[in-house]
């Protein structure tokens, strides 16, 4: 059974349904970027760094870098990308 998002931030891999909901992404993505002119820049905010195997961040982040290839990207697909967002600390330096 799902749960509501303020206990279940992370999603649910382990579902079977999880690959729909990755596809279901990828067609929200593709309408941001193809149906409402120059994107500039995309914050990811849904995304365990932890686990981007089961998001499958580098999916979306190509997919971004197709569709519009100057929109900057921050790194919360769990992969290296334009800018470093982090929380709960400041970095030393910026990569």
């Amino acid at each position: 059974m799902s749960k509501p998002a303020t206990k279940n931030f992370r999603g649910e891999p382990e579902r079977p349904e999880w690959p729909l909901y990755l596809d279901y992404m990828g067609l929200q993505l593709d309408e941001l970027l193809t149906r409402y002119g120059s994107v500039a820049e995309l914050w990811f905010d849904s995304v365990d760094m932890r686990v981007q195997a089961e998001y499958d961040g580098q999916r979306f982040l190509d997919q971004v870098r197709h569709l519009q290839p100057d929109t900057v990207v921050n790194n919360r697909l769990g992969v290296p990308a334009d800018f470093i967002t982090p929380e709960q600390f400041i970095p030393r330096r910026s990569p």
